[in-house]
């Protein structure tokens, strides 16, 4: 059932050509307005929004009575008539459509009735996109209210509490307190009035780098930058960008894996993870940078503040009393990458895991892993939320934003795709 939720009420102690609803929240669909009373005379009820007097209103009216019935057409007036008030009792219902947004013209639905006469109803047009703030309640002229005429206004959310409140994502879900759109693609938000919102944004991770010896060189991709931002009020359509995981090097010869791509809610925007670096049997190259670094094998590579953590830096071991650089893990989330193993991701919105099932055990953006050189060589591990492990086959888990394993001669494995989430109350 819809929700009327009251928000002001005046009732007038003497006459009045007019009375107006200020600082109107934007937190409902639709508006109510009732009003009951008389005026001097019989007079038309009006409305303006937000103080506009301009020539932008018009409306359509039907009239019905016992001795029959017509209708009128207005265009171009410089207020919205919207039903009568006349001089026995009058009671008129104007409900105002999506208010709150700021995409479409606003109209209204108005229903008067009249003790002695008949009713009448009207649809009126403010060709105006603007959010509606205020309301200018009138009878069109110097007719005024009569003392005791009560004006009650009330915001309408017409959704059920447990039905999302906007369009989007592949999956919504819920718990006790908010809604959850979960974009695992790309597409569109769109909310159905103003939404205060919280929007975590994760991009794809960035694949592997392969050492085409089966050797050590080779690192891991570093996992998707993740962006956050907590109180955002959103009134029209987002377009949601889900970044791609780069891909990891074949092994049709050595080298680098592929950034991953970034993600992109409005202007929030995290940027993909740096690729793990791969050299054939002699030589070094750095990971490349990004939300957080890929696995190099020599220096680290750096991730982007506030999104990630460096690219693991090479460990060396011996082998044979030869000194052979090993394939650093890929930068996370929540830490760095290693000589061999993949940075951790963050267990930071582990609740908004649980509630979507998304993540890995409640984390996301784990860097790949790497090997460390020496004898016996030693396989890096992914970092927990999504990380590969080194291998050409352990790609970064698809929406978490993990980096993927570097890799030998099997090649470098991609990195996990990113993920949107936005959540709002209940």
């Amino acid at each position: 059932m819809p929700t009327y939720t009251p928000l002001q009420s005046i009732e007038l102690a003497s006459t009045s050509t007019s009375v107006v609803f200020s600082n109107i929240p934007q937190t409902y669909e639709d508006l109510i307005i009732i009003v009951n009373g008389t005026a001097n005379t019989g007079s038309y009820f009006t409305l303006r929004f937000n103080g506009d007097t301009t020539s932008t209103y018009s409306n359509t009216e039907m009239d019905g009575s016992s001795s029959g019935a017509s209708s009128n057409r207005n265009i171009n007036n410089n207020y919205m008539y919207n039903g009568s008030i006349i001089t026995t009792q009058t009671n008129v219902i104007n409900h105002i459509n999506n208010y709150s947004n700021s995409t479409t013209n606003k109209t209204a639905l108005t229903r008067s009735n009249y003790a002695t006469t008949g009713v009448k109803a009207s649809i009126g047009l403010w060709r105006n996109t603007s959010a509606i703030t205020s309301i200018e309640c009138g009878t069109g002229g110097s007719n005024t209210f009569q003392a005791g005429t009560t004006f009650d206004l009330y915001g309408i959310s017409p959704v059920a509490a447990d039905t999302a409140q906007a369009f989007g994502g592949t999956e919504v879900y819920y718990d006790s307190t908010y809604v959850y759109h979960v974009f695992k693609d790309s597409g569109t938000f769109t909310p159905y009035r103003n939404l205060t919102c919280d929007v975590l944004v994760i991009a794809g991770g960035g694949g592997g780098g392969c050492d085409q010896t089966a050797g050590t060189r080779a690192g891991g991709g570093g996992a998707g930058g993740v962006s956050y931002q907590t109180g955002r009020s959103v009134s029209s359509a987002i377009t949601v960008t889900v970044g791609a995981g780069g891909t990891g090097k074949s092994n049709v010869s050595a080298g680098n894996g592929t950034a991953g791509t970034n993600s992109v809610f409005d202007t929030i925007t995290s940027n993909g993870g740096g690729f793990g670096a791969g050299v054939a049997a002699s030589g070094n190259a750095n990971g490349g940078s990004g939300g957080s670094g890929g696995g190099s094998t020599d220096a680290g590579s750096a991730g982007t503040a506030t999104q990630g953590n460096t690219g693991g830096a090479t460990g060396y071991g011996n082998n044979s009393g030869t000194i052979n650089p090993g394939g650093a893990g890929g930068g996370g989330a929540g830490a760095a990458g290693s000589s061999q193993n993949g940075g951790n991701g963050l267990d930071t919105w582990s609740s908004w895991a649980t509630a979507t099932t998304t993540g890995v055990s409640g984390y996301y953006a784990g860097g790949g892993g790497g090997r460390m050189g020496g004898s016996p060589f030693t396989n890096g591990t992914g970092g927990l939320g999504g990380g590969g492990a080194y291998g050409g086959t352990n790609s970064g888990v698809t929406n978490t934003g993990g980096g993927g394993g570097g890799g030998g001669g099997e090649g470098g494995a991609n990195g996990g795709s990113g993920l949107v989430i936005i959540r709002y109350a209940r």
